[in-house]
C-alpha cells in the first residue's frame, strides 16, 4: 500500500516483503515526510467523504496493535464528529490467528459474544465475548467481505453481522470454518493435522462451507480478459473437505476487486451508504437487536 493512499492500512507488509525492504531502507527524515504526506492525504479524503475505510489487507494476525493504534489516531485527527461511519475491507483477507480475529471484533463491540468453538465434546465448547470498549464510539459500520475473504475474517465479519452492528457489503466469503490442531510426530517426522472444531458466530451459525453470506450483495463488472482467470474456489469446492455441519453447501463467489477505486462498486456503495447518497433498509445496522 504506498505511503499517499486514502485509506488508513492496519497492514501493509511483512517484515520480510520487498515492500517492507524498501520502507525501512528509506532515511528516517524520508520517511516521516512520506508519512506526513500520507496522513494529510487520507485526512483530506476522510474530511471530503466523511468515512474512514480500515484496509485489512493481510493476515489478521498483523493487525492487533495497529488496529487499534489506527482507528484512534485517526479519529483525534479529524475529531469523532465529521466521521459518519468506518469501513472496514476484509476482501481477499486469509485470515490468521483466533485470538487475532476476537482483539479486531472487540474493537467494534462494547459486550456480547464474538464466536464459539464447539467439537464432539460439548463439554470442549469454548465461548469468547468482547470487553467493554468501542473504539469507534458507535459510528455506524460496513464491512467488505468477498469469496477471498476467510477464517478469521469470515469470524471478524459473522461477528459484527450478528450483533448488528456492522453492515455486510460484497459477496458471500470463503466458508473456512474449522479449527485445526497440529500433532508433531517427532523429531523428522513431520506433524499430522487434525480436524477438531468447528467456528460459529454468536448467533450459532456454523461457517464452514458455507461462509458469511453479505446484507446487500455487490458484484463487480469484471473485464473479459480475466473472466475466464478469475477464482470462484470456496471451502466447499476443496476435495477432502469438512462437510457442513447443516444446510446446505455454499459454492465460491465473487474475489475480483477492480485495481482503480472509481470502479470498485462494493467500495462505492459502502461509501454511498455511510453519505447517506444510497438508501437501504441494511444500513445503518441496529446494534439493539442483537444476541447477548
Amino acid at each position: 500500500m504506498n505511503a499517499t493512499n486514502t485509506y488508513l492500512a492496519v497492514f501493509t507488509g511483512s517484515k520480510t516483503s520487498p515492500r517492507r525492504a524498501e520502507w525501512d531502507a528509506l532515511p528516517e527524515a524520508q520517511r516521516r515526510a512520506k508519512e506526513q504526506e500520507g496522513i494529510a492525504a487520507w485526512k483530506a479524503w476522510a474530511e471530503k467523504h466523511q468515512a474512514v475505510i480500515v484496509t485489512i489487507g493481510g493476515p489478521l494476525g498483523k493487525t492487533k496493535k495497529v488496529s487499534a493504534e489506527g482507528i484512534t489516531d485517526i479519529s483525534n485527527q479529524l475529531g469523532n464528529d465529521k466521521v459518519k461511519g468506518y469501513v472496514i475491507d476484509l476482501r481477499n483477507n486469509p485470515g490468521g490467528l483466533l485470538d487475532q480475529a476476537i482483539s479486531v471484533s472487540d474493537a467494534f463491540l462494547e459486550r456480547g459474544e464474538i464466536v464459539s468453538t464447539r467439537g464432539r465434546d460439548p463439554e470442549e465448547t469454548q465461548r469468547f465475548s468482547a470487553r467493554p470498549g468501542d473504539l469507534t464510539k458507535g459510528k455506524p459500520v460496513i464491512v467488505l467481505i468477498n469469496g477471498g475473504s476467510a477464517s478469521a475474517s469470515e469470524i471478524v465479519a459473522g461477528a459484527l453481522q450478528d450483533h448488528r452492528r456492522a453492515t455486510l457489503v460484497g459477496t458471500r466469503s470463503f466458508g473456512k470454518g474449522s479449527v485445526q490442531t497440529i500433532i508433531p510426530l517427532g523429531s523428522g517426522n513431520g506433524a499430522l493435522r487434525l480436524t477438531t472444531a468447528r467456528y460459529f458466530t454468536p448467533s450459532g451459525r456454523s461457517i464452514q462451507a458455507k461462509g458469511v453470506t453479505p446484507d446487500i450483495e455487490v458484484l463487480q463488472d469484471v473485464p473479459e480478459e480475466l473472466k475466464a482467470r478469475t477464482s470462484t474456489t470456496s471451502e466447499s469446492t476443496l476435495k477432502g473437505h469438512l462437510k457442513a455441519a447443516e444446510g446446505q453447501e455454499e459454492t465460491g463467489s465473487q474475489s475480483y476487486i477492480p485495481p482503480d477505486p472509481k470502479n470498485d462498486k462494493a467500495l462505492n456503495t459502502a461509501l454511498d451508504l455511510v453519505r447517506g447518497i444510497q438508501k437501504n433498509s441494511a444500513y445503518p445496522p441496529n446494534p439493539k437487536a442483537t444476541p447477548n
